[in-house]
Parts: C-alpha cells; sequence; structure tokens
C-alpha cells in the first residue's frame, strides 16, 4: 500500500473498519460482484462509495469466507464494465451448474427514465440526462435472478429518484424528485435496498461510509 493510499484509508476509519470477524472455513462456491461508483465523469461524486467497496471486499473475503479470487470488485465502473462483470458472474455460475451462490453489492448514483419512471444504475461514463447511458435495474434483476445458482443476494446503496447522496438533486436532474418503479426480483433472488421510490440513500459522515452499507457491515461485525 503506497502512503497516499494508506493516508486516505487512515482518514476514512470506521468503527466497521476495524475488527472485522475472521471466518476460517472457505466459501469456494460462494462468489461477489462488488461495484463502488464514487468519482463520475459528468455528475457529483457519490461520498465514501469507493471505500465502501473496499469494506465490502474485506468483509466477503474475511467473514463471508469467500476466496480471494472469488470476489471482483471494480472501482468506478463503466457500462462496459458493468456488463463485463455480470458477464464473468454468469460463466462462473454456469460453470458450478446450479452450486454457486452469488453476492451482488452496488454503491453509486441510480437515475429514473422520467417517463416510465423505471430506474437504472448509473455508471461513471453515464449522464442522468440520458437514461440511455445507464443499466437498467429491471434487466440486472432479470440476469441476475436467471443465474443457474443456489442463491442470489443483492445490497443496493442507491436512490432511484435522481437524487444525491446529501438529499439534494444530481445536477442532471430537474429538481424534483421522482418515484421509481420497484422492480421485483424474481426465484431465488433476495434484494436488499437503501432506499424505495423516491427516497434518499443517505451517508453516514461519522462512519465515512454509506448508511445503509454501514448498517449493513455493522450486522456482519456483530
Amino acid at each position: 500500500m503506497n502512503d497516499r493510499k494508506a493516508i486516505t484509508l487512515a482518514s476514512l476509519s470506521s468503527d466497521v473498519d476495524k475488527n472485522i470477524p475472521f471466518n476460517a472455513s472457505d466459501n469456494t462456491n460462494t462468489f461477489a460482484v462488488i461495484i463502488a461508483n464514487e468519482n463520475y465523469q459528468y455528475e457529483s461524486a457519490v461520498e465514501f462509495a469507493k471505500h465502501d467497496g473496499e469494506m465490502m471486499k474485506q468483509y466477503c473475503t474475511q467473514t463471508l469466507g469467500m476466496p480471494e479470487k472469488n470476489v471482483r470488485l471494480v472501482e468506478n465502473a463503466t457500462l462496459n464494465n458493468i456488463r463485463a462483470a455480470l458477464g464473468w458472474i454468469k460463466e462462473v455460475s454456469d460453470a458450478y451448474n446450479g452450486q454457486a451462490k452469488v453476492v451482488f453489492y452496488y454503491s453509486g448514483h441510480g437515475i429514473p427514465n422520467e417517463a416510465t419512471s423505471q430506474a437504472y444504475l448509473l455508471p461513471v461514463d453515464g449522464t442522468g440526462r440520458d437514461y440511455n447511458t445507464g443499466y437498467p435495474v429491471s434487466k440486472l434483476y432479470e440476469e441476475l435472478s436467471s443465474l443457474q445458482a443456489q442463491s442470489v443476494v443483492a445490497f443496493m446503496d442507491a436512490c432511484f429518484s435522481g437524487a444525491k447522496r446529501s438529499g439534494e438533486m444530481m445536477a442532471s436532474a430537474r429538481g424534483v424528485a421522482i418515484k421509481a418503479r420497484q422492480d421485483t426480483p424474481k426465484g431465488k433472488m433476495v434484494v436488499f435496498s437503501a432506499s424505495q421510490g423516491d427516497e434518499t440513500a443517505y451517508p453516514y459522515k461519522g462512519q465515512s461510509h454509506g448508511m445503509f452499507t454501514y448498517f449493513l457491515l455493522k450486522k456482519l461485525q456483530e
């Protein structure tokens, strides 16, 4: 770790970043995709998203017992990066013939289609002005639900109303929170989300995490 990264991590210290429980078991059939989008090309940054992703990976490997190679952390993911990560998890699931367990985690901006209220993940090369630059949540759920896997659990630390973590509207939004349509996961998939409809996914500044992610990690720490 270089000095700059060490200083950055130290400045973002939280009580869930310490005393991470260690699980001696080796969950070789459990895989995770972690997408942490903080620094956007055309939108404001998502405070603490990168830190959220880094710590989520540590909990996956140390507490949930996943081998390092089973966890794919993608920081500041473009649309193509998101597609590639989902392609990887499908290949893995197919290779394990239904015996794999899958975890999907996303921290970053979400946007709504103002005409249809459909929700989208926003890649770092996307803009809230054009929902076509996003990844439809309905498509994400469809792809994850169709995986040949024992179980699929998704954690979404994002809101889809056009708001930032601060509660203010994104620069590309029209100043009115849109109530995004709730897409329903199917089959063996379970989704835990930081917000619903026009709610905002807030940061927990005192702990340097998104509030949803902080309490998720806190639960894993117990």
